[in-house]
This record gives C-alpha cells, structure tokens and sequence, in this order.
C-alpha cells in the first residue's frame, strides 16, 4: 500500500492534473475545532537510521516535511499542532535499488503522547510495514482492503517498474513511459472505485483527499463527494475544506473574480486583496524554493516590480519548504514586495495541488486578466504578461 502514492501522482502528472512530486498537497484534514497538540516518538528499531527516511505531518490543513537535525539517530520526536481529528504522520523511505519508487506508511495520533516504534521487517517485508504503536493507530483493516481490491493492477506496475526502472525515471524511452502511465492509471481507477465503493471507511476518506481530489474537473469532484460520502465526513472540517477548493478552483480562471483573502506577510503584516481594489493591479504569484521554474522566472518578475512600482502590487505565496531556506531565497532573489509563507488556506483556494508557479495578473477591479497557465506554452519567459501589463499601463487603466 505504502508504494502507491509516488505512483499516483505520476499518474495524475501524466494528464496533467498534478502537482508534479510535492512534498506537501495542501489539503484540510479531519474534524474539530480549535487547535490541538501532538506528542510522537518514532524509534527505528530496525537499524535503519533517520537519514534514511522522510517523516511527514498533516495537521489538518497541509502536509509538511520534518526536519530531522540529527539524521544518524534511531530514534525522533516530533512535535507540533493540528486541528483534525488526527494528526497523521507519513514515513516513506527507498527501495534498495529502485528510483521511482519507495515505501510509505501511515500512522494517525491524537493528543496523547504516542509512539511508533520500528521493528526489523520481515524477508520481503517493507522496513516500514512491522512495527508497534502506542497511542496511535494504522487503520490497518482498511488499508489492506484497499490494498487487495487493487493489488493485481499494482502487481503488474510493480513488476514493469523492477524491469524497467532506469528508463522510466530517466524517460529515455518514452513507449516505455507512456507504459508506465498507462499501468498506473489502472492502479489509479482501481483505487477510485474502491473509494466510491466504500465511502463510510475512515481511512478510503483519507486516502481520497490525499491521492484522488484532481482526477476528474473540480465541478465533477464535487458531485463525486456528495454521492460517495456520509454526512459525518461532508461537514467536517477536512469535507468543508474540500468543498472549498474546489469551489476555488473553478472560480480561479479568467474573467472571474478570485476569491478574497486575509493574511498576514512574513513581517506580521495583513494584507487583503480587496483592500487594492480601485488602486493598483495585483501580481498574485504562487512559488516554492524547490521549484525550479518558480527560481528561473523570478528575476522578470523582479523587473516588473521595480518598472511599474507605482501602479502594480505583487503578492508572492510560497508553499511550505525550510523556512530558512525560503527566508534566504526571498533574499537572495530581491522579492521586496508582499511575501506571504506556507498558508495553506490560501494556497487551497487557489488550486492547492495545482502545478507551480501560477501566476495570475488581476486589474483594478478584482477581475482576473491573465492567467500564465492559459497562455502558449505557458508564457515562460513572460512575455505575454509584459506586453498585458505595458498596454494596460500605457491605457491607464
């Protein structure tokens, strides 16, 4: 179960749906209200140390990547808070040998300290996959149910990707590729199905929001949600956050005014964008430190800033990564204008698991004029945008 998830999002990725292997999807999780706090220990009793793992935490309202200071150690706590039901914390470590794909285990803790301790796996057996729990629970019915309804479409994706490995990740050979996709795609349907035929388990809930909420147009998601899932799951916090991204995404295109938002920059700044309206257009840009593209196009949008200062806002959101790093990279690449940081409402309403950078051009009275997802070739040396921008200042409009 724990290999499907980097299958997936390649998967998606292939009909453009996907953000291409993000470490965060920036979706709401379970119910409550008000903030709670987590207690976890994970022990490595198995010998494999922490350098050799990646330790995630949903929170409720976006997945993040947990720094582990002292790499060599067997042994973690992690702390923090969240707003769901549970917290869920996602290990996933490599397959000796293997490039495109790795295990992956999921465990979920409330507010009692709780610990998850690694045993030595059995022969064949994910590193992952043995362990004992205190306080925390692996839904591990469910999860194999899901398992085993798709578990002849994963064995022939599994089998392909031990034969040909190299080449898909290197995509040298694209027939192989487009081989690789197609198995995965069975995966994907399989497990589609097995979510619309199971909607009051817990864990075929989770594993929705987590792997499935771009497979089809946002308006179909949305009719999918209400058909497929009880009442207990629609209102909760993680089915209203749901809903809500995808009212977002549809409302996000051109011509549409996008949705209004309150947050406060990295300097403890609050910034709405309605509060620009009838004043200046706005630049709304979304990014991360390790997105390439996002890097490579930063210095245009740096020249627009200091070209139309006067008559232009910008307002850079950036997804969760090192904060550190993300604080120098602000630095280092000049963004001296609105910076917000990792706020994953906000990132939700924009299209959450969408691909970076989007970047979206509104005028001055709140209407979306250009949106670089939509332009030839994904207008990437910005140009498009220029030539919108100069016509509109030019006009002055």
């Amino acid at each position: 179960m724990g290999r499907k998830q980097f299958v997936l999002n390649l998967s998606i990725m292939n009909v453009r749906l996907f953000l291409p292997l993000l470490i965060i999807s920036v979706i709401s999780c379970l119910v409550v209200s008000g903030q709670k706090s987590y207690h976890v220990t994970i022990k490595s009793n198995n010998g494999i140390k922490f350098s050799q793992f990646k330790i995630y935490v949903d929170d409720g309202r976006s997945q993040k990547l947990i720094e582990v200071k002292d790499t060599q150690s067997l042994k973690v706590t992690v702390t923090g808070t969240f707003y769901s039901k549970y917290a869920m914390v996602k290990l996933t470590c490599p397959k000796p040998g293997i490039l495109v794909d790795y295990f992956e285990n999921r465990f979920f803790v409330k507010e009692k300290p709780a610990e998850i301790i690694l045993k030595k796996e059995k022969e064949g057996q994910s590193p992952l996959g043995n362990y004992s729990l205190i306080n925390a629970f692996d839904f591990k019915t469910e999860k194999d149910k899901m398992a085993e309804y798709s578990a002849k479409e994963e064995s022939h994706r599994s089998s392909f990707v031990l034969q040909h490995d190299k080449e898909i990740n290197d995509g040298s050979d694209s027939a192989v590729q487009n081989e690789y996709f197609k198995l995965s795609d069975l995966v994907l349907k399989k497990d589609f199905d097995y979510v619309l035929k199971n909607g009051d388990s817990y864990y075929a809930f989770v594993y929705f929001r987590r792997n499935l909420v771009n497979l089809l147009p946002p308006d179909s998601m949305l009719q999918v949600f209400n058909k497929t899932f009880p009442a207990k799951f629609k209102n909760s916090e993680e089915g209203k956050t749901l809903q809500k991204y995808w009212a977002g995404k549809i409302a996000v295109k051109l011509n549409n005014m996008p949705p209004n938002f309150s947050a406060q920059d990295i300097n403890g700044t609050k910034v709405s964008l309605y509060s620009f309206r009838n004043k200046k257009f706005v630049l709304l840009t979304f990014w991360a430190t390790w997105c390439g593209p996002c890097i490579t196009e930063m210095p245009q949008i740096k020249a627009l800033h200091d070209k139309y200062l006067q008559r232009l806002e910008i307002i850079s959101v950036a997804y969760p990564s090192n904060y550190n790093s993300y604080l120098k990279a602000v630095k280092v690449n000049g963004m001296n204008w609105v910076n917000i940081y990792g706020n994953a409402m906000l990132i939700n309403d924009y299209g959450g698991q969408s691909g970076i950078p989007r970047i979206y051009l509104i005028d001055k009275t709140g209407k979306i004029i250009y949106d670089k997802s939509t332009e030839e070739n994904g207008d990437k040396d910005l140009r498009s945008l220029y030539t919108k921008l100069n016509d509109l200042i030019l006009q002055k409009k």
